[in-house]
């Protein structure tokens, strides 16, 4: 299998080889997974043809790494951290920025009280602007696009 720049390794082969080397077990790795052993072993033969390099050897049931594979089970495990790492900042910061709502001064105080302090607690990132108006001003604002 030829290399290029639109041929990128198989995250799910990856997966699968960094699973069965944790558990030293093709068997192991589909159940955690939830997929055959044949499956789990599919993949990681794919990674292997991908690599150009044998990454294990299967010995009674149990898995045994090459260097190749022991190589590889170490960046695979740092991969995964930080894909991780990356999910878990973006989903962190996708709610930031600031939102501008505009309601009559009844409707801020009675009705909205609540939801803010809800709103605050799921979006802290989020910062909230409160515009006190009749509600024929703020309607024209979101029809421009100008309040949300």
């Amino acid at each position: 299998m030829t290399k290029g720049p639109f041929n990128p390794m198989d995250m799910k082969s990856l997966l699968c080889f960094a699973m069965m080397a944790k558990h030293g077990s093709l068997t192991r790795a589909g159940i955690e997974l939830g997929i055959s052993d044949s499956a789990v072993s599919q993949r990681v033969r794919s990674l292997e043809r991908h690599l150009g390099t044998k990454l294990y050897e299967a010995r009674g049931g149990k898995v045994r790494l090459t260097e190749a594979g022991r190589r590889t089970m170490t960046l695979a495990f740092r991969i995964f951290d930080q894909v991780a790492e990356l999910e878990e900042d973006i989903r962190d910061h996708e709610f930031c920025g600031t939102i501008t709502l505009g309601a009559a001064a009844p409707v801020i105080r009675h009705q909205l009280t609540d939801i803010l302090g809800e709103f605050r607690e799921n979006f802290p990132n989020a910062a909230l602007r409160l515009l006190s108006q009749p509600s024929v001003r703020t309607q024209s604002q979101v029809r421009r696009n100008d309040i949300d």
